[in-house]
């Protein structure tokens, strides 16, 4: 029920120009410019309908840019969103929008893992965007709302305690 509640209330929160609903998700394959769930969608089709790259031009493409992570782990490890032009990506410490032409950072959101509660070499899996709302679910036990818009947290809550096993 408390998760029921976060979720609700996190879904109402901003204003974003293009909200992240469930009716994009259902039909994320009309939408081959966005990356809108973990698997591209809900059919799990984990390809892009995008037809400008293809076997007769792979050979052409040119990096364009790198984001440097500000992670203190040695590995990052997960499956980037885009939602209408704003990559949503992060390491297990952070999360991060990124404009996905350019490179530059929108903003950067970071959560200090206490590292007696994670794995040797520990990575995070991605995140979920829903509404104007980014769901991060931390190593050590944290689901976070952050404002897809500006970083800032909506909402804190410890679902795990990694103490107790």
């Amino acid at each position: 029920m408390r998760l029921y509640a976060f979720f609700a209330l996190s879904a109402i929160t901003g204003s974003l120009p293009a909200q992240v609903t469930y009716e994009r998700m259902l039909h994320a394959d009309q939408e081959p410019q966005n990356w809108l769930t973990y698997s591209a969608g809900y059919s799990s089709l984990r390809y892009s309908g995008l037809a400008q790259v293809n076997r007769n031009n792979v050979w052409d493409l040119q990096l364009q840019w790198v984001y440097p992570f500000q992670t203190s782990v040695k590995k990052v490890e997960n499956t980037p969103l885009v939602v209408d032009g704003v990559l949503y990506t992060g390491a297990v410490d952070e999360v991060d929008a990124i404009d996905a032409v350019t490179g530059r950072t929108y903003w950067t959101f970071r959560h200090a893992i206490d590292p007696r509660g994670v794995y040797e070499e520990p990575y995070m899996k991605g995140v979920a965007v829903y509404g104007n709302t980014v769901f991060w679910a931390t190593l050590d036990g944290h689901l976070i709302a952050i404002d897809a818009k500006n970083g800032q947290p909506i909402r804190d809550e410890v679902i795990a305690v990694w103490q107790k096993g």
